[in-house]
């Protein structure tokens, strides 16, 4: 194929900002346009449920890089402009405001979207969602000590939320459809201790709970009504029962789609002019072994440098090892592997001291590993998944042992 001198990447978020970013990095000087329906700049979304929803970080800590480094990638920035069509014949993309942009290549960067609740009364104005800056400052305006939070979902966002909400004294209940906590991340003996830590702060957590409706109390007001026929009052509901992927673009331009664009590691669709990375894309994992989407922090940087390379015809590879973390509270859980099933943990350290790592192991090799407040662990361990080094469970066990040393084999 032809060299390209136009490059069209449309999601200006994290994995968007580092697509053009490589760009530059790799030497290309022809012309990028970067398309976001957001008027801010490229930012990270984590802080959005912690720091920035406390108030303790600015709005402006969030950003991928700093007004000057962007400005010295000479992007062309369609800040609060969305994508509308994609014409592959053509090579077009359609704005639902300003002239189309032509591509030689193009880069689908356009995440997920918040799934929402289609029950009664889900759009009172005091039912709120938390994907972007818009949101984290909405929810921030309502949170005030000695209010009442509801939070509709177990998972991270929720619990994040709950946790930042406890910090600034509100009262929070999370209501959890499920039999426990983050059941789709994490192993059942991590859920009992998330939900021991919760309760521990003084958050109300309810385990299969199935909602009916909302309604309508005052305008600051609203009543969680329960299928059991329990009603809470609250002065703000935040939902958090995960995200899809915004593959609309994708399907209507006749890509293929199953649970994301799917690509192979570094971003590569059917169509050889157009590449995907980040939440939005399922994609085959090297080290897996099989095909995943990612919503992680690591995975859209990370893919966007490798789909960024590939769109330059540059050689390009994506083999990491999937890596999750979340802070709550004091406590900063890592999570490395997606494994298929959980076996019987190897701990190290102890729960009860909240710092401590389970290890689980296929044979003599290590497919997931869990850390609470233990970083170093996950350094050590990443690399001996990475290298797929054979390790012994007693070794692992005993804090007598250096990590490192298993390093040797």
């Amino acid at each position: 194929m032809e060299h390209p001198e136009r490059i069209v990447v449309i999601g200006a978020g994290q994995a968007g900002g580092w697509v053009a970013k490589t760009l530059r990095d790799e030497g290309f000087e022809g012309r990028i346009d970067l398309v976001g329906d957001e008027s801010f700049l490229p930012y990270e979304r984590p802080p959005l449920s912690k720091a920035v929803l406390t108030g303790e970080a600015a709005d402006e800590t969030t950003l991928v890089f700093d007004a000057a480094t962007f400005e010295s990638l000479k992007v062309e920035w369609h800040g609060g402009v969305r994508a509308t069509s994609i014409d592959r014949e053509t090579r077009t993309v359609e704005l639902d405001q300003g002239e189309p942009l032509r591509y030689d290549r193009l880069v689908l960067a356009t995440g997920s979207r918040v799934r929402r609740l289609g029950l009664p009364g889900a759009d009172h104005p005091r039912v709120r969602y938390l994907r972007d800056l818009a949101d984290s400052a909405a929810i921030r305006e309502c949170l005030a000590p000695e209010r009442r939070l509801v939070v509709v979902g177990g998972g991270w966002i929720g619990l994040e939320v709950a946790a930042s909400a406890r910090k600034l004294g509100l009262e929070v209940i999370v209501l959890e459809a499920g039999d426990r906590l983050c059941a789709r991340a994490l192993p059942p003996e991590l859920s009992a201790f998330l939900a021991g830590q919760h309760r521990a702060r003084g958050v109300d957590v309810r385990l299969g709970v199935a909602i009916e409706s909302f309604r309508s109390t005052t305008p600051d007001r609203v009543q969680v009504v329960m299928a059991a026929g329990e009603t809470l009052d609250a002065d703000l509901v935040v939902v958090g029962i995960g995200v899809v992927p915004d593959t609309r673009l994708a399907e209507a331009a006749g890509l293929e789609v199953d649970n994301g664009v799917v690509t192979d590691a570094v971003g590569r669709t059917g169509d050889p002019f157009i590449f995907a990375c980040g939440d939005v894309t399922s994609h085959h994992n090297p080290f897996l072994d099989r095909r995943v989407r990612l919503e992680s922090w690591a995975n859209a940087q990370n893919q966007a440098i490798a789909a960024a390379r590939a769109a330059l015809g540059l050689e390009s590879t994506y083999e990491d090892v999937p890596w999750f973390w979340s802070d709550q509270y004091d406590l900063n859980v890592q999570m490395l592997g997606v494994p298929s099933g959980w076996r019987e943990p190897v701990m190290r350290g102890d729960m009860s001291d909240n710092a401590f790592t389970a290890f689980y192991l296929d044979g003599d090799r290590l497919d997931a590993v869990v850390a609470v407040n233990n970083a170093r662990d996950i350094k050590v361990a990443r690399r001996l998944m990475e290298r797929r080094i054979p390790v012994d469970a007693a070794r692992l066990a005993d804090p007598a042992t250096k990590l490192q040393a298993l390093l040797k084999g």
